[in-house]
Formats: C-alpha cells, sequence, structure tokens
C-alpha cells in the first residue's frame, strides 16, 4: 500500500502541532497506517458505531448539497438526522447502510463536520472510519456542474500533489504525509459499480434525472479525490479471499439543480442496484469466481487449481491463504479436488454472459444506441453531425466532455470461427465538429477471454480535420476470437480542453 499516515484538524498554531501515525502491520489493510495518537489529536474524527447482527456494512458518502440532503436517511448521527437511522438491514436486504456527509450552515463552501470538503479533512476522516466499518461496498458521491445528470464515473484519477486545484483553506492541496502522495501520479483507478444497470434502473425509477456516464473523472478536485479513494481502498481489497473483501467501489456525480425528491428516490435505487450487485459477487465467489471479477473465466482456474490438493490433502502454498482455500473448496469437504473442478466447470459454462452470434452490424439508423448491440455507453451519442456518413443521416458521435471521455463497448460476441474474423468501421476525425488535438486519439480495443482490453487501433487526434468518413478493415488476432469478445471505441483521455469530435459508423464483425 505504500506510505501511511494521517494528519489532525488544523491546530492553532498552523500544522506544526498536528501528529503524523507511523506504519505498522499489512500493506493489505489500511488501518495499518493510523494510531491511537493520530486518532486523539483529530479528536472529532467520524464516529461509526457497529450493530451487532452481523451483517456486512455498506459506506455512502456525500459532499456539497444535494448529495449531504440526499443521503440524510442513512445517517447515524441524530445532529443530522432526527428522524433515525433507517440503515440498518435496509429494506430487509441482508446489509447495514451508512452516510457521512458534512454540513453547510455557511453556504456552499468547506463545510463541517465529516468530510469536509478539504483535503486533509477527507483523507483523515477516510483512513480513520474505512478500516474500521470494513464495508463490502462504497459509493461516493459529490455535486456536479451540470443541472440533473446522475453520473457514475468510470473511474477516477490522482495527480502530482501540487497539480490538484485548490480546496478553501491552507494547506490548499494534499500535503505530502497525506497516504494518496504514496500513489504514482496520473494513476487511474476504475470503478467497479454496476454502472450500466445504475443508469438503466435510474431512468425507468421516475426520478426527474438523467443518467449518464463517463470514461473517468477529470476534476482534479475534491470529487476526483474522494472518489479515487474509493476505488483504490477497493483494489486494496478486491481479493475475495481478503478478510477485508471490498466487493465493489465507485463515485456519481450528482447534479446540483436536481430537486431532492429525485435525488433521494435515485440515492435509492443506485443502493438498491448495488446491494444486488453485491449479492451476486458474493454468490460468484461462492461459485468459483476467485479473484473477484465479477465473472468466472480462465484467470480463475488458475487461482482454483493452485489449491488442489488432492484427496486428504493439505493446503498448498500456491494457494495463497487459507481464504483462498475455503473458496476453493466448492463443494465443502474440505479438500480442493476433481469434485470441485467439476463444479467449477460448470460455473465457467453457466456464468457466462448470452453472446450475439456472428455477424454483427450497426449502421446507426437512429438517435439512440440499441441496448441489444451494445453494452454501455459513456457520453456517446449519436446525431447528425458528422459529413457525409456512410449511412446517413446518422453517426456514433463521440465528443470527450468536460466529465471524461466517450465510450461506447458491445455487449459479449461469440467470435469463435475456423475462417479470420474482420473488424470493420468506418470513422471520421472533426467532420462538423470540432477539431481534436495532439493526444485526443480515437482508440479500437478489444476484450480477451480473460477480461483484458487491447488496442486494435488508434487514430491520432494529432491529424488533420477530415470531411469524409474512412473505412478500417482489421483481421482480429487470436486473442479475440472466443465466445466472450467484446469491442469497444473510446476517446482517450488528456488534459486538453473537451469537445473533440471523433465519428464512427457501420461497425461489422463478419467471418469470411
Amino acid at each position: 500500500m505504500g506510505r501511511l499516515g494521517c494528519w489532525a484538524r488544523r491546530c492553532a498554531d498552523g500544522w506544526s502541532g498536528c501528529v503524523r501515525a507511523g506504519v505498522a502491520g499489512s500493506a493489505g489493510h489500511a488501518a495499518a497506517g493510523l494510531c491511537a495518537a493520530c486518532a486523539a489529536a483529530r479528536g472529532d474524527g467520524p464516529v461509526f458505531i457497529a450493530t451487532t447482527n452481523g451483517l456486512p456494512n455498506v459506506l455512502l458518502t456525500g459532499y456539497w448539497p444535494p448529495t449531504n440532503e440526499m443521503l440524510r436517511q442513512f445517517s447515524r448521527n441524530l445532529d443530522q438526522n432526527s428522524n433515525g437511522w433507517v440503515g440498518e438491514n435496509w429494506e430487509g436486504r441482508g446489509y447495514n447502510v451508512y452516510a457521512y456527509f458534512p454540513e453547510f450552515p455557511d453556504g456552499f463552501g468547506k463545510g463541517v463536520g465529516d468530510f469536509e470538503v478539504d483535503y486533509q479533512d477527507t483523507s483523515n476522516d477516510w483512513w480513520l472510519l474505512v478500516p474500521a466499518m470494513d464495508p463490502i461496498a462504497i459509493i461516493t458521491f459529490s455535486r456536479a456542474s451540470s443541472t440533473v445528470y446522475w453520473e457514475p464515473e468510470g473511474g477516477n484519477r490522482t495527480y502530482a500533489l501540487a497539480a490538484w486545484s485548490n480546496d478553501y483553506v491552507e494547506p490548499f492541496d494534499p500535503t505530502p504525509e497525506l497516504p494518496i502522495a504514496a500513489e504514482t501520479p496520473l494513476t487511474v483507478r476504475y470503478s467497479t459499480l454496476p454502472i450500466a444497470a445504475i443508469m438503466h434502473n435510474v431512468s425507468t425509477s421516475g426520478a426527474a434525472v438523467v443518467p449518464i456516464a463517463s470514461y473517468h473523472d477529470l476534476g482534479a478536485y475534491l470529487s476526483d479525490f474522494i472518489g479515487y479513494h474509493g476505488v483504490w481502498y477497493h483494489d486494496l481489497h478486491a481479493d475475495p479471499a481478503d478478510p477485508d473483501w471490498v466487493a465493489c467501489a465507485g463515485h456519481v456525480h450528482v447534479g446540483y439543480a436536481m430537486d431532492l425528491a429525485s435525488a433521494v428516490l435515485a440515492t435509492e435505487v443506485t443502493v438498491r442496484t448495488v446491494l444486488g450487485h453485491v449479492d451476486t459477487l458474493r454468490a460468484l465467489a461462492q461459485q468459483g469466481d476467485l479473484d473477484g471479477n465479477g465473472t468466472i473465466n480462465l484467470l480463475d482456474y488458475s487461482l482454483w487449481s493452485g489449491c488442489m490438493s488432492g484427496p486428504g490433502g493439505g493446503l498448498p502454498g500456491a494457494c495463497g491463504s487459507a481464504g483462498r482455500f475455503d473458496l476453493a473448496d466448492l463443494d465443502g469437504d474440505g479438500g480442493v479436488d476433481l469434485r470441485d473442478f467439476g463444479l467449477f466447470a460448470a460455473a465457467l459454462v453457466a456464468q457466462a454472459p448470452p453472446a450475439l452470434a456472428l455477424p454483427f452490424f450497426d449502421a446507426f439508423d437512429t438517435t439512440t444506441f440499441d441496448p441489444a448491440r451494445w453494452e454501455l455507453i459513456a457520453s456517446a451519442e449519436i446525431d447528425d453531425v458528422g459529413l457525409a456518413e456512410p449511412s446517413a443521416p446518422y453517426a456514433a458521435r463521440l465528443n470527450r466532455s468536460t466529465t471524461g471521455a466517450d465510450a461506447i463497448t458491445s455487449r459479449p460476441i461469440d467470435a469463435r470461427s475456423p475462417t479470420p474474423v474482420h473488424l470493420a468501421y468506418a470513422w471520421q476525425r472533426t467532420g462538423g465538429g470540432n477539431s481534436t488535438e495532439t493526444g485526443d486519439d480515437l482508440l479500437v480495443e478489444f476484450q480477451d477471454v480473460v477480461g483484458g482490453w487491447h488496442e486494435l487501433a488508434r487514430h491520432l487526434g494529432s491529424e488533420a480535420d477530415m470531411t469524409t468518413f474512412a473505412v478500417n478493415d482489421l483481421v482480429l488476432p487470436a486473442a479475440a476470437l472466443h465466445h466472450q469478445f467484446r469491442v469497444r471505441f473510446r476517446e482517450a483521455v488528456t488534459s486538453g480542453t473537451s469537445g473533440d469530435d471523433w465519428f464512427v459508423d457501420d461497425v461489422s464483425l463478419t467471418a469470411e
């Protein structure tokens, strides 16, 4: 995990009296970087009151309004929620849901209380609260500059300490003693929330919001900072064999102008969706998803085989931990053997999402993406801004927004074939929109059988504007020829201005 530390709240003589914790214990457990002296120095950190029901906990955090107001029912602090905490075994779903957020008695700004909109306060509160709560899932929320967008972020990025935007009080940036200082600048960590399901469920809930998704947050401010903490904490505890397993985590930006009733409804729908997803992940872990990535695949087989003991065998060293061995023992008989392999193989087949058959084709005939073809849409659109579209009048348009890069990802496609499989598509840089810049490239990628993404083609943003479409015809590599192939078109994320236009049309997958 690297360097961990904590700061006390701002002291009367600046920061000279603040206490930094030492590092102890396992790097895999965030609480190891915290100490009693630091907690005492902070004094008024967030208070976690555990239940005795033995159910797993879920953490929600908020910042500026409306995010603090919409989470109020989940606060166990009577000063914030006089109506009483509803989060214990919320709706009988088997999880305790807790919310922590600041208040804003002086209007918009830093706020007061838990998770003040301040780098030091947020970091201190995080590393005091989260290891103590030991959440199974984390959703961080913050206010967006949009009006009514409900925007699950695809991920979050960290920066060099001086590259973060200033907060409200000195020190204005993250300081070297904070744990995040050990993270490599520009590291991106990705959301593991069920983004597509959240967007669908929120859009059909009746809430007066507009669900969108972004590739990842580019804000370099407190929203990205706390969002990064959530996905970072997940990555530290992503292994289902970890006793502190975090099944999923991610950030949601909330439009500043939405009415409170809609924000509350969208929150409840999002939490329900996440809890259902966690149920699935917990069940999958028991069925063979040993790496916790939400799917049972060949990576899980390598973990499972490391635990194979044979009849009466003991725990092998390659297995890694007793927790891993317990997960690999699918029939619960105390050993990992061929009976467990049979159960694993059945789960491997059963858990594969239904795949589309070849050939695949989309001419983007309407202004709505076809959900039968496209699994996840991150801010992309279909419109007529391109020039001389091959299948006029529309084409898919990717023009990086202020909140992240646009992307479209196909549903699984069975690309197995005894003959070569071609991916063909028409593409255009700029068209009738805005010119691209250096680094604002169009990427074409595929997903391999174990979930990794690989670049097939890159069209450079530094090159000249186009008034006609070009056609690219690629023969898929062997690693793409499997039963869960996906193709993704996305705009590269850079620090340049937003709105640089790419257009894609007539996407096809065909076997010779």
